[in-house]
């Protein structure tokens, strides 16, 4: 841990006023390395399988129930296994242009709208990449 790491944590369990900025910045910083340290190594193998996994297009339709291929669910929503309809095709890819450089969302292609049912119970809508996709089985 680096001194100024050691600085910051005295000064957020010291709980001192205007330090908020420096709480969230450790938190985070905290969060991503036990994160890391959980993820396992990948191999060259399953890189390649996962790619072939993700070159594979479909061809779907408004009205398709789809879920997410396996490896390939970088959202929260839907979750693992769950259907989604396909709502809408966009014509012309949007992209998500809201992330920084370094954010695995920068400039991700969004071709379809998606349409799940939400934590409430409520149908909700949602842009999302159609590669990352496969149809319900």
């Amino acid at each position: 841990m680096s001194e100024l790491d050691k600085e910051m944590l005295i000064s957020v369990l010291a709980d001192r006023p205007g330090r908020d900025k420096d709480k969230e910045l450790l938190l985070r910083e905290l969060l991503s390395n036990a994160l890391s340290s959980k993820r396992k190594q990948s191999t060259p193998d399953e890189l390649k399988r996962l790619y072939d996994i993700y070159k594979v297009k479909h061809d779907f339709k408004e009205g398709d129930i789809v879920r997410w291929k396996e490896g390939m669910k970088d959202r929260k929503l839907p979750k693992e296994g769950e259907p989604a309809v396909i709502v809408r095709k966009l014509e012309k890819q949007v992209f998500d242009i809201t992330q920084e450089g370094g954010s695995q969302y920068f400039n991700e292609p969004f071709d379809v709208v998606l349409g799940l049912i939400d934590s409430d119970g409520d149908f909700a809508t949602y842009h999302f990449n159609s590669q990352k996709f496969e149809p319900y089985k």
